[in-house]
């Protein structure tokens, strides 16, 4: 959501220039003795900690430097392991050495490594030109971010830029924070994670990213913040994998979603209540288009009043959720912070009374300029406003919704200079706090939800972002544009923020601002009907972007893609459950399974879900054709139905209702075998599909869990276990069943196969059956397919 102001404080201002410290304004460290070093009549103390996993934490602290004033939820492994080192080499230069060979990967000059310039710090590490570097959450621009100069810092996008700047993509910095970067060297990986809610500022050398080759030439690599005393996490790894499940580890995987948050939803500025609700739900029936999600934007409050309702819009609401519940839809509110100064408003009362509101540094509650006008905002650095404010959105939540977004929480505030919004009573400055407020909103908003349902998983989906929001919020990436830029840009923007540890994320659907044609909502649904999270939702005065508001042309591809993603839950679903056991991606780079073909660094159009499958959209309505960069290995066309070899390129020609979809050989894909007009649990009625060839001796695994997709009983053991290998021997082919616990019920199974078997056997707990598979049709993501099938059956327990 947007809003009317032109900038959003000062010291703003200057940093959406990126008007960062120059390295020649730092006073350097010359050497640490026994820890402690002088700068200019200061004494600073460092200590380096090992944890699990190849992760340290370097702090530096000064006696009259403020502690970093960070509240991200980071949670390092206890126990040192790995073979890294971090360590002080003489000369005050740090030094980063991992690998079999003992290589240093991370390294600085001699007293050039730390620096101090007034309130702000800087570390400085010499590059060798052969590096790649990605990651830094939320930011525009190609996947790879060589010549990158940055600045983190929570910013209301339309707020502070100019729209032709948001249109063109050219706005630094956005909604979110996550100052972690990562480095590829010579086939090692290495994360740089500052952990402090101070602005943070990077410069990584290099020509600017999106040139052909990132590999640009030595230069130095700053990593500083403009306050704060520095609290830096490394972490090492063999792998991106490696590295980005132990960062996900460290921040906080994503817990295990309610299934119905993986749907498709629906949203528009503009959406006022109970009759905008039931016409969408009698509009997805009639188009025969599924739907789990119905979001209400600001228009449903009284006067933008923060958990009011207008009665005008919404006089049953409890009457109107809970029919809606009842026909599988579930309905999402948008919640911002701002609190309208208002007397005898209640929640402004109470916050005033109960001193949850940020002050001034004369202690007068801080005013801004928002929706519901002049506005307080809650100090969500302190525990007491926390907990108030979670105790509003338990009693919000009892109307009968199922979750909330949480706008406007960089904070905005309308125009209004923030350097006078204190936190924590007063004893915080802004800047030591800005980049967390979203954080201890979500972190409020999560306790609330649970607070009103405890044994309820919570949907929260948020607009600002920092460190370790994953454990408590989804994330969309803000308010973009309709056109062709923006949709390009989603790729880039969802994968480096899936690597820095937000995993749950996507884009409004197809834009936000300005109007999308029927081209662009069919690309748009193309590409991303398998983000993480997929939203259409657009602007106020734009034109309706529902799907059944454009060609009937782009309808049914909208209709098709949304479905497919339906049928394809189980294994979305299977992709979140492991990422909250391990921290494995959901959406991934080439590179971060294939990392042994350099060509695949610098794919920022192309992108895997899981291990899987791999997606390679066309993003422009003229394109006709694009190449393919297909990894090593075989791989199926699922727009065509034929199998490719990797290792090279191949040329995907577009199609009205196609899109380039590869599925990798020695993979089985559960999917629904039917798909309603919402997510039904728990899934236990299966099509795995197993992508082997018939010739030689391929082979194929599957762990497959499935719940009750609502409660948290799956962490006590109530789920169902189904587990499948399949083996090639030439042209026949053996699949081997086992079950777990079955909890939420048995499992009935029907296999389609992509090659033609002369027979399969079948070996299951309750027997052993041989079939002739029969040929079928299929339509998967382009024309129906000739595909392969077994006969359902049941697998339970044995008898």
């Amino acid at each position: 959501m947007p809003h009317s102001s032109r900038r959003d404080a000062s010291k703003l201002a200057g940093m959406a220039k990126l008007n960062i410290p120059h390295a020649a304004n730092f006073a350097y460290v010359s050497a640490w003795r026994r820890n402690v070093a002088r700068v200019h009549g200061r004494h600073y103390r460092t200590a380096v900690r090992r944890f699990s996993d190849d992760t340290f934490h370097l702090a530096i602290l000064c006696d009259g430097w403020k502690e970093t004033q960070a509240s991200a939820k980071l949670t390092p492994g206890s126990k040192p392991s790995g073979s890294a080192r971090l360590r002080w080499a003489p000369g005050a230069s740090l030094e980063l050495v991992a690998g079999p060979r003992g290589a240093r990967l991370l390294e600085s000059v001699r007293g050039q490594c730390f620096g101090v310039s007034g309130s702000a710090w800087v570390l400085r590490f010499r590059m060798h030109g052969d590096e790649h570097y990605f990651g830094l959450g939320e930011k525009w621009g190609p996947l790879e971010k060589s010549g990158t100069k940055t600045v983190f810092y929570n910013t209301d996008v339309w707020g502070a830029f100019d729209r032709a700047q948001v249109r063109r993509g050219d706005c630094d910095p956005l909604y979110g924070s996550i100052p972690y970067l990562i480095i590829e060297r010579r086939g090692y990986f290495v994360g740089i994670l500052v952990d402090s809610a101070c602005p943070v500022f990077m410069q990584i050398p290099g020509s600017k990213a999106g040139t052909s080759s990132a590999r640009s030439g030595p230069g130095w690599l700053d990593v500083g913040a403009f306050d704060g005393a520095p609290s830096v996490y490394v972490l090492a790894g063999a792998s991106l994998a490696e590295l980005t499940e132990r960062l996900q580890r460290l921040v906080g995987t994503t817990p295990r979603p309610p299934l119905w948050a993986l749907g498709h939803h629906q949203c528009r500025w503009g959406y006022r209540g109970a009759a905008d609700l039931r016409a969408l739900d009698r509009a997805f029936n009639r188009h025969r288009i599924p739907c789990d999600g119905l979001w209400l934007d600001i228009d449903y409050m009284r006067g933008y009043r923060v958990f009011t309702l207008d009665p005008a819009h919404l006089p049953r609401p409890a009457e109107c959720f809970s029919a809606l519940k009842r026909r599988g839809r579930r309905v999402v509110a948008i919640l911002d912070p701002g609190v309208k100064r208002e007397a005898g408003f209640s929640v402004h009362d109470e916050g005033i009374s109960g001193g949850h509101f940020c002050v001034t540094p004369e202690g007068r509650p801080f005013v801004g300029l928002v929706w519901p006008g002049e506005t307080v905002f809650p100090d969500f650095a302190k525990a007491t406003a926390r907990a108030w404010w979670a105790g509003h959105v338990a009693r919000f939540a009892a109307y009968g919704f199922s979750g909330f977004w949480l706008d406007m929480n960089e904070p905005a505030t309308g125009g209004v200079d923030t350097s006078a919004m204190l936190f924590d009573g007063g004893r915080q400055s802004h800047a030591s706090y800005h980049n967390h407020y979203a954080l201890g909103m979500a972190q409020a908003s999560h306790a609330g939800m649970l607070e009103f349902a405890p044994d309820s998983r919570p949907l929260l989906v948020t607009r600002a972002c920092a460190a370790s929001i994953s454990r408590f919020a989804a994330v969309w990436t803000g308010d973009n544009y309709s056109n062709e830029l923006h949709l390009k840009q989603s790729i880039p923007t969802t994968l480096n923020l899936a690597l820095s540890g937000v995993p749950f994320n996507g884009p409004d659907v197809p834009g936000f601002g300005d109007d999308a044609d029927s081209d662009l909502l069919a690309r748009w649904y193309k590409a991303g009907f398998l983000f993480p999270f997929l939203r259409n939702h657009s602007c106020a005065g734009t034109q309706r972007q529902e799907p059944w508001a454009f060609s009937a042309r782009a309808r049914r591809v909208a209709r098709h893609f949304i479905a497919l993603r339906y049928r394809l839950l189980p294994y979305l679903y299977s992709l979140f459950q492991r990422q909250e056991r391990t921290g494995a991606a959901i959406l991934r780079p080439l590179f971060y399974d294939f990392q042994d073909d350099p060509a695949l660094f610098t794919v920022d159009d192309q992108f895997l879900v899981g291990p899987a499958l791999m997606q390679a959209p066309l993003l422009s309505r003229k394109a006709k054709s694009r190449k393919v960069r297909l990894p090593r290995g075989a791989w199926y066309e699922a727009h065509t139905g034929r199998w490719r070899e990797g290792g090279g390129s191949v040329t995907a020609r577009d199609s009205v209702h196609g899109t380039p979809l590869y599925v990798r050989e020695g993979q089985i894909v559960p999917m629904l075998a039917r798909v309603g007009r919402h997510t039904e649990s728990p899934m236990n009625e299966l099509e795995l599909h197993v992508f082997l060839r018939a010739r030689g001796h391929g082979q194929a695994s599957l762990e497959y869990e499935s719940d009750d997709g609502a409660s948290f009983a799956y962490r006590a053991g109530v789920t169902s276990r189904l587990y499948a290998q399949a083996r090639v021997r030439g042209s026949e082919l053996g699949v081997d069943f086992a079950v777990g616990p079955l909890g939420v019920g048995p499992f009935r199974v029907r296999l389609v196969l992509y090659a033609a078997f002369r027979q399969v056997t079948l070996r299951t707990p309750n027997g052993v059956v041989r079939h002739a598979p029969r040929p079928a049709r299929f339509r998967f993501a382009g024309s129906p397919l000739r595909v392969w099938k077994i006969p359902r059956f049941s697998i339970s327990e044995a008898s």
